[in-house]
């Protein structure tokens, strides 16, 4: 490839060089249009800065590290995050099949980044590789002897929060639905008067009550060749319960409860995670109180971003036409997901965690002021404190000064000045160097008008530019640089150091010109061919063009039957099993059998 060489060495057209102090004026006022604003104070960050979630699903699943980046790979899709500016705070694995290396593990806990494998079917958690939680004693020890009123305002922010959201999905998916808007208002009322936790909890089921039983009714949408294989009950919804005795709604025996299970497993391992950024113990909680192999303090957070679970998992349901291998039934009748909506819930997981970091802080700041002495809040998934920080003042700032416009004179603020010499001729009207980038004062003996540039270096610049613009012949007197760009020194009266070199710009704006037309390799691969090769890139292409193409066979040599048009040219027999027959008759002939 050819690229055009830059101006000076074209001939297409000649422009006048304008005077030093006209160019000098140009530059100022490109320099002043360019010139940043001077700001007041260092800007600060005035919104919460939530990092996205990688969601890996699928099979083939591998996290490792390689040349100093963590590769995530699923499916034959590959991520690579560097350690700086990769914005990552947690990576959802959704596969039971792949592995994770140790130092992939240990590469993530030096990020903080946060491992979490969860069973692809029914959300349960398989792995965890948590980062550093900056636990506080003092916090844990108020979170484990929190008294009645600290409880009362803790379940109370939490279930608010959930009944404001089951009354949005209400007004958005069923706005039909009245009576049970009606319901969700009571409760929401009962809420306001509660005393007790107890109380809370009587709420939260009287508003769960009414708002599940909206979806009463709601159907689900089959392919047409699946109709009549699908069970009954997996039609339409028939409530929360799950239709066997014994059993809790953790174990779904319809497709809609198997979505909501899936959905409230992923954000009760986004909520443990969220507890331990904030330095509280994810077991500890308040509405789901010492319940035994359950984090009771994950599933109070979970109430807060369940509406938002349930309206991807309506979503889902009003917009997907499913399928039976999207569902599995296992012999007890429980129903767990297959990996199409695994994939879709999984990567919707990303928007909670945002409503989870702000709960947990909530929660963590209610703790921190009935704790034992001075407990600071922190607030490391959404920054709410800085921004606070800055909107009230309380953060220092450095008020910087206005800086002085590049391309100004420094004393009035004028136009006329040099690059090297910020002060116009107006307030400084002493003899300068001509050259448009240097303008510095010259001595005093020399503003007779013999002398016009501080330098031979300034006077070879101009008489260079003024020699390419036609503007002025070359001076006998004035020695200046090679114009073919070698930096040696022409003699004086000459533009090149000697005929060679003025050969080579002829060259130069020849091939600028007219440029060698573009050759393709004429072997095939369409290769770009260099200016010294002939007609191919290599010594296989060479041979692949030069190989003698193969005559076409009529008959088969044993059946003398004709050959298939679709075979390659060359081949002798039609059919295997004329091909292995005649190999047998030919050794058996030549006696070698």
């Amino acid at each position: 490839m050819t690229t055009a060489l830059s101006e000076p060495f074209g001939t297409a057209s000649a422009t006048v060089l304008p005077s030093p102090l006209a160019l000098i004026e140009q530059w100022a006022d490109r320099q002043a249009q360019n010139a940043p604003e001077a700001p007041a104070e260092i800007p600060r960050p005035t919104s919460p800065r939530l990092s996205p979630t990688v969601v890996l699903d699928g099979f083939s699943v591998s996290i490792t590290v390689r040349a100093g980046h963590l590769v995530l790979k699923a499916e034959g899709r590959e991520l690579k995050l560097p350690r700086a500016h990769h914005g990552v705070q947690r990576v959802l694995v959704l596969s039971e099949a792949g592995f994770v290396s140790l130092n992939a593990i240990r590469w993530c806990r030096d990020q903080g980044i946060a491992l979490i494998g969860l069973n692809p079917y029914d959300g349960q958690p398989t792995f965890s590789a948590s980062v550093p939680s900056h636990d506080s004693p003092r916090l844990l020890r108020a979170q484990a002897n929190l008294g009645p009123d600290a409880q009362l305002s803790i379940a109370s922010r939490l279930i608010r929060e959930r009944i404001a959201g089951q009354a949005a999905n209400l007004d958005r998916f069923f706005p039909a639905a009245r009576g049970e808007r009606e319901r969700v208002e009571r409760a929401a009322e009962a809420l306001d008067q509660a005393t007790t936790v107890r109380e809370v909890k009587a709420a939260e089921a009287s508003a769960a009550k009414g708002y599940f039983a909206a979806w009463s009714g709601l159907v689900v949408r089959w392919a047409r060749q699946d109709v009549e294989r699908i069970p009954e009950h997996w039609k339409s919804y028939p409530g929360r319960h799950t239709g066997r005795s014994g059993l809790s709604a953790r174990y779904a025996t319809q497709p809609i409860n198997a979505l909501l299970n899936y959905t409230n497993g992923v954000a009760e391992r986004l909520a443990v995670v969220a507890c331990s950024a904030v330095g509280l113990h994810p077991d500890l909680g308040v509405l789901h109180a010492d319940a035994p192999g359950s984090p009771g303090l994950a599933l109070d957070l979970v109430e807060t971003v369940r509406a938002e679970t349930e309206a991807a998992v309506l979503e889902m349901v009003a917009g997907t036409v499913f399928t039976r291998s999207d569902f599995h039934e296992v012999r007890q009748g429980e129903v767990i997901l297959r990996d199409g909506p695994t994939a879709a819930l999984g990567q919707a997981s990303a928007a909670w965690v945002s409503t989870l970091g702000h709960a947990a802080e909530d929660v963590a700041a209610v703790v921190g002021k009935v704790a034992a002495g001075k407990v600071v809040p922190r607030t490391p998934l959404t920054a709410r404190r800085n921004a606070q920080r800055v909107a009230t003042g309380s953060r220092r700032t450095v008020a910087l000064p206005a800086p002085v416009l590049a391309g100004r004179c420094r004393e009035c603020g004028g136009l006329d000045v040099f690059p090297a010499h910020p002060v116009c001729l107006a307030c400084d009207p002493s003899p300068r160097c001509e050259s448009p980038r240097c303008g510095v004062p010259l001595p005093p003996s020399a503003g007779s008008g013999v002398r016009r540039f501080c330098s031979e270096r300034c006077g070879s610049v101009v008489r260079k530019a003024r020699v390419r613009a036609g503007d002025a012949p070359p001076s006998k007197a004035e020695p200046g640089p090679c114009l073919c760009g070698c930096g040696e020194t022409a003699k004086p009266g000459s533009l090149y150091v000697n005929k060679t070199h003025g050969a080579r710009v002829q060259q130069r704006r020849a091939r600028a010109a007219n440029p060698p037309p573009v050759r393709v390799c004429a072997g095939g691969c369409g290769t770009v061919l260099a200016p010294h090769q002939k007609a191919w890139c290599g010594v296989p292409c060479r041979r692949r063009a030069q190989r003698k193409p193969l005559a076409r066979v009529e008959s088969c040599e044993r059946c003398r039957g004709p050959i298939p048009s679709d075979l390659r040219p060359g081949t002798r027999f039609c059919s295997t099993y004329c091909r292995q027959t005649g190999w047998r008759e030919t050794r058996r002939s030549e006696g070698r059998d």
